[in-house]
């Protein structure tokens, strides 16, 4: 139900002083930037106001925006920046790396979030990946990256092997590095820190169960009783991204509120029919609009909301999020699944994929040479 129309794009909006600035214009299920004066494009304020909800730092200068630029020189070219910079979409928002979730709390036990690569190629993968990062995130958890292994259709690495992980195509240890509230980890560390040491217990019996052989290095292995292990000390969910949308709380709400809203839209309370997802093809909802607006607009007929809340928070110490071939694939673009009460935190996950799951150099200076040699072949 979501057209290349409906994706996030930028757009150049100018701001009430005559100054230019980069905005997400969105259709990205009807998403739009668009400011409560009914502007059409957020006003400089509300778009610069993407710090922490917890923080009172402000982003007032223009001059925070930076043009995050590609390196060819050491992967064969192109030399020449006009060669390349057409490619460049992503930005760097220094006030986004300090953003982080409500759930997140250093000084607490480390919580984790465990998944599985998807079986299929990888474009899904990829919207996995999105899907599990963000989760991570907002749910203020250590990520936990799956081993290495050779995904459908053999596709391989730069240097010809087929054993690939997400490093491959990320700068991993950048994005780790870069955000608050965000920390990434391998499955050998994770296991190595956690499984051998003996902290993880069966969320069944309470006993400690260490890894198969207390085994932690996995990659390009069978997975069967890496997954079964996880499976017995994690939280797993039933998340069905065709019935429900999972929804955050706002910081400093309850936990049911949005389940009343929910209600209210379900009994068609205010007089108005159930929503369908056609109803905001062209007419999105402000993205800072009211909350329950918004909320109707992004359940696109679907009938529930699947919560995680702060019970389920300090309950768990891992969860893990499955990929059989099943109804509970995650492989859907995030916006389609995840809501946000707090629209700024809506804004920056749109962001945070944008400016940070963006491909390598390598991948980049690739298809730069690759455009410059079909626009030399049709001169």
């Amino acid at each position: 139900k979501t057209s290349l129309q409906q994706l996030p794009n930028l757009s150049i909006a100018q701001d009430s002083t005559g100054q230019l600035f980069q905005g997400l214009r969105g259709q990205s299920m009807g998403k739009s930037m668009a400011s409560s004066s009914g502007s059409g494009v957020l006003n400089r304020d509300q778009f610069f106001n993407v710090k922490n909800p917890m923080s009172n730092r402000q982003s007032n200068s223009i001059a925070e925006e930076i043009h995050t630029g590609l390196q060819c020189a050491s992967y064969g070219g192109p030399h020449s920046e006009a060669e390349y910079s057409e490619l460049i979409y992503w930005q760097d928002f220094p006030s986004d790396a300090t953003f982080t979730s409500s759930y997140y709390n250093p000084h607490e036990r480390t919580k984790y979030l465990t998944f599985e690569m998807d079986g299929s190629g990888w474009n899904n993968i990829r919207l996995g990946f999105e899907n599990m990062i963000l989760l991570a995130h907002s749910m203020g958890r250590t990520l936990v990256i799956p081993p290495k292994r050779q995904i459908a259709h053999g596709m391989p690495d730069i240097h010809g092997s087929k054993i690939i992980s997400f490093d491959d195509f990320y700068d991993i240890k950048a994005i780790n590095a870069k955000q608050n509230g965000l920390n990434i980890i391998s499955m050998e560390d994770f296991l190595e820190r956690e499984s051998v040491s003996g902290n993880l217990k069966s969320m069944t019996t309470g006993e400690v169960i260490y890894p198969p052989n207390n085994q932690v290095d996995w990659n390009n292995q069978r997975l069967e009783p890496l997954l079964s292990y996880i499976r017995i000390i994690s939280r797993t969910f039933n998340w069905n991204p065709k019935d429900c949308v999972l929804a955050f709380s706002a910081k400093g709400t309850d936990d049911q509120h949005l389940f009343s809203m929910m209600a209210d839209v379900l009994i068609e309370k205010d007089g108005r029919p159930f929503p369908d997802y056609s109803e905001f093809q062209g007419k999105p909802v402000n993205v800072d609009g009211p909350t329950q607006e918004r909320l109707r607009e992004v359940l696109a007929g679907r009938r529930n909301i699947c919560m995680y809340d702060s019970k389920m928070h300090a309950a768990n110490n891992v969860v893990h999020f499955k990929a059989e071939e099943n109804e509970e694939r995650l492989i859907l673009p995030f916006y389609a699944f995840m809501f946000w009460e707090d629209w700024r935190q809506q804004l920056f996950a749109m962001r945070f994929v944008r400016d940070n799951l963006v491909y390598n150099d390598a991948i980049f200076c690739l298809a730069a040479r690759m455009v410059n040699t079909i626009r030399d072949y049709v001169r």
